[in-house]
């Protein structure tokens, strides 16, 4: 009797991340070397899924992590899924969205600022929002408010 669960000799994977896959690698779970594209040339649509094998250097772990790049350069992580579970289904989604893998501005650009400024740039877009929203709430309110003093005033008036 094994000790050890045995593994599939290959797993379906799903994309429900609402992109095109382009690439999907897989590793044993800490180790920096991806291997090969187990998609090869076949991209796998959105809503797609497919049977990959297992690499060989997968055979004796079954924790492993799993890399997927989009069509855009995207990146969907998917880390620490053992192969020995009961279902050799793994699905991706947004969910597993990790980040882009080219920013577009090459080896000098420093994304660190660039995600200061995009978070810089969102909290300032979501209050000025806020305020917008803030000032026509309150100009709506009392020019609902007014317009309802002056038609129960009217009604008033009519009653006399």
């Amino acid at each position: 009797m094994p000790i050890f669960a045995e593994l599939p000799a290959s797993v379906i994977i799903r994309n429900d991340t609402g992109y095109q896959l382009d690439e999907l690698y897989m590793a044993v779970e800490g180790s920096e070397e991806w291997g090969d594209n187990l998609l090869g040339r076949m991209p796998l649509r959105n809503g797609e899924q497919v049977a990959v094998n297992l690499p060989e250097e997968i055979e004796d772990s079954s924790i492993v992590d799993l890399l997927a790049v989009d069509d855009e350069g995207d990146d969907y992580l998917k880390s620490g899924i053992d192969l020995a579970s009961e279902s050799n289904i793994i699905l991706f989604t947004f969910d597993d969205f990790a980040g882009s893998q080219s920013d577009g501005y090459g080896d000098d650009y420093d994304t660190a600022y660039a995600e200061d400024y995009d978070n810089g740039y969102d909290d300032g877009y979501m209050d000025g929002y806020r305020d917008a929203f803030k000032e026509a709430f309150k100009e709506g309110y009392s020019k609902g408010f007014s317009d309802g003093l002056q038609s129960s005033g009217n009604q008033r008036d009519q009653s006399r």
